[in-house]
């Protein structure tokens, strides 16, 4: 009979921990369910400026993207063309000119060719790289005739290689140019 005591004892502790335990944690809920719940917030006004700014700076920073590898090149192509032409006809304007002697056709090319260089680079700072094939052509023949201008005789040669050299690039940048300019004529009319 002890040992039923006994078990009955324990079993009464038992039951007795077992309600106790229930009853507190109705009373934890009650005091959750009592406490307001937050709402569905609304975002705040900093959170809003930040999000616009953030979508102003991906739009600008998408703007210049575009605008330097679309935009900006094709009008640089549009203004090299130009200055092509109109080095090509100065350049044809130095060989033109009156000439006394080969140091004189020499300096008159030369200023020529200088006034051509100058419609590409006006500063002369040659940080463009994409300034083309003509103007290439002229700061080599302006290389050769600067350092042939103390001794034309000995820099004719060269000076005559790069004439003919820059006469070929020209004449095939005029003639573009004439065929670029029939075509407009003709779809004018």
């Amino acid at each position: 009979m002890t040992e039923k005591k006994s078990t009955k004892g324990k079993a009464s502790t038992k039951l007795s921990a077992d309600t106790a335990a229930p009853k507190a944690s109705t009373k934890a809920s009650t005091k959750a369910s009592t406490k307001p719940q937050p709402a569905n917030k609304k975002k705040s006004v900093g959170f809003w400026i930040g999000i616009t700014t953030g979508a102003i700076a991906v739009g600008l920073v998408g703007g210049v993207w575009i605008y330097g590898t679309y935009v900006f090149p094709s009008i640089q192509s549009a203004n090299l063309d130009e200055k092509n032409v109109k080095a090509c006809n100065l350049f044809y304007d130095g060989l033109k000119a009156d000439k006394t002697d080969l140091k004189d056709a020499m300096q008159k090319v030369l200023v020529k060719v200088d006034d051509a260089i100058e419609l590409y680079d006006p500063t002369y700072s040659d940080q463009d790289p994409h300034f083309g094939k003509v103007y290439e052509a002229m700061l080599r023949i302006a290389d050769v005739g600067i350092s042939g201008l103390s001794f034309p005789e000995l820099a004719a040669e060269n000076f005559n290689a790069e004439i003919q050299r820059t006469e070929e690039i020209c004449y095939a940048v005029l003639q573009e140019d004439r065929a670029k300019k029939l075509k407009e004529e003709s779809n004018t009319n």
